[in-house]
């Protein structure tokens, strides 16, 4: 039964993030020049699950190769806005 005196607690509201932070090809677009930067920097550490992730991630992409060689030079070049 509903009783009378309950008190009715709203959910607060959230706000929105900015759209370009939550969009998906945003972030994806980020990891990719974050890995081929690792790549280029010879940073790469086949021990972190982390880079081994988007490695495969960057394969699907056909941005590197099956031995870590970049094919697309232009991931090297910053796309997103910092």
């Amino acid at each position: 039964m509903n009783d009378i005196l309950t008190f009715k607690v709203k959910k607060p509201h959230y706000h929105k993030q900015n759209a370009k932070r939550n969009s998906k090809a945003g972030n994806l677009d980020r990891n990719l020049v974050y890995i081929t930067r690792i790549i280029s920097r010879g940073d790469f550490d086949p021990e972190k699950s982390y880079h081994v992730v988007l490695a495969k991630i960057a394969r699907s992409k056909g941005i590197i190769d099956k031995d870590n060689n970049i094919l697309k030079e232009e991931y090297l070049i910053c796309k997103t806005k910092r």
